[in-house]
């Protein structure tokens, strides 16, 4: 879809069970957003659980994302240490950084709060504040995402169509559920590393949207 809009022009052919339509990522790539100064920062990281996958680091300033880092073959001594040198570039609070912590990202809190980093460590699989309309927390977080675009700046980088790539249903309950990674690797897709460290970004939000 990304090469059928960019490259030839076309429609996307998207799937009609996509959470995150690919329109809706295009339109905040176009979107020209200013910067207020008390605009407070706030990151998220997706530490990479294998191989093939990237550790992606994002920084996002109310309604613009200023800054996207990604890695790969690092240990997680190395990648607590890019978290600290990128948070005190950014002057970001602790508080303020939100790692997912399934996993070996529990490793990565685990350093950081050794070091006197009191950061937001992030169990995505947990029950969401909002359990009538969403499964669990990742579910409420792509929501928080979701509602985001519709005013928020994407920067021009093709690695956010990631977010148009999760497929979603709902539980017998009624409950938005998102599909799993694992699933997406079945499809020949890789992880949505990036997007799932933008998601983490909205750790500390209530909810904001309610899937219909």
């Amino acid at each position: 879809d990304v090469y059928r809009v960019r490259v030839l022009g076309e429609f996307p052919k998207q799937d009609s069970d996509v959470f995150i339509a690919i329109d809706e990522v295009a339109k905040a790539m176009e979107r020209d957003v200013r910067v207020m100064t008390q605009w407070e920062k706030k990151m998220g990281v997706d530490v990479a659980r294998f191989g093939d996958d990237r550790t992606a680091i994002i920084i996002r300033q109310m309604e613009k994302l200023t800054r996207k880092e990604i890695t790969s073959g690092q240990d997680l001594m190395q990648i607590a240490g890019m978290v600290i040198r990128i948070a005190k570039e950014e002057g970001i609070l602790p508080i303020n950084i939100s790692i997912d912590s399934i996993g070996v990202g529990a490793g990565v809190v685990d350093r950081l709060r050794e070091q006197g980093w009191n950061i937001n460590a992030v169990n995505v699989a947990e029950t969401a504040r909002d359990n009538e309309h969403y499964l669990n927390k990742r579910a409420e977080l792509y929501g928080a995402v979701k509602d985001w675009l519709k005013t928020g700046m994407l920067p021009k980088d093709d690695d956010f169509y990631e977010l148009a790539n999760v497929k979603y249903n709902f539980t017998s309950k009624g409950q938005l559920q998102l599909e799993a990674k694992e699933d997406m690797k079945k499809r020949g897709l890789d992880s949505p590393d990036v997007a799932d460290a933008l998601a983490l970004t909205f750790s500390d939000r209530g909810v904001v949207f309610i899937p219909p």
